[in-house]
């Protein structure tokens, strides 16, 4: 190899576009992932605001946060709780966002998604899996569900949480 040839190696450089491309590529991959973790962590932390809300409050009823709710017998928040994890009895791992316990044997489950689309049926369905899964798990406990979803629910989704006596709140308005 001849001096000139090294040189010539020394000063190429990758075509501007080819490199430009490339890095826009990583650009978006890292903005993506980025954009997924900071929505993980606005989700987590509706949660934790809902959370503080309920262990501040003292004798309240659910329908403080959620319409739909039945049960009008004032709450007594002993303990609360978030990413509750528990077992079916195949084994598959549940989790619920939120269980608030109360000294009257009431436990209130609570599923949040802060989404800005629409809650479907089947988030409401699997939601539901986990709440019957729960009260066969505890079945000297009232179980009390409920559902925030910040972008709202369509319109199968409020009937099916209508049907099955699920609490419902678009936004957090009571903090």
């Amino acid at each position: 190899m001849q001096a000139s040839d090294r040189q010539d190696i020394h000063s190429y450089y990758p075509n501007k576009l080819l490199a430009s491309c490339f890095s826009n590529k990583i650009d978006n991959k890292l903005q993506k992932s980025l954009k997924g973790r900071l929505n993980n962590l606005i989700g987590k932390f509706a949660e934790y605001q809902l959370a503080t809300d309920i262990r501040t409050r003292k004798k309240f009823s659910l329908s403080v946060y959620f319409s739909g709710i039945k049960d009008t017998k004032k709450l007594n928040i002993t303990d609360v709780s978030m990413r509750i994890k528990f077992q079916r009895s195949d084994g598959k791992e549940l989790e619920i966002d939120i269980k608030a316990e109360s000294d009257c044997k009431r436990i209130v489950l609570i599923e949040v998604k802060k989404w800005k689309t629409k809650v479907g049926v089947q988030v409401i369905r699997d939601f539901w899996e986990k709440v019957e899964e729960y009260s066969r798990q505890n079945k000297n406990k009232k179980i009390l569900p409920a559902f925030l979803s910040v972008g709202g629910f369509s319109t199968h989704a409020k009937k099916l949480c209508e049907d099955r006596q699920i609490g419902m709140a678009e936004r957090i308005a009571y903090l």
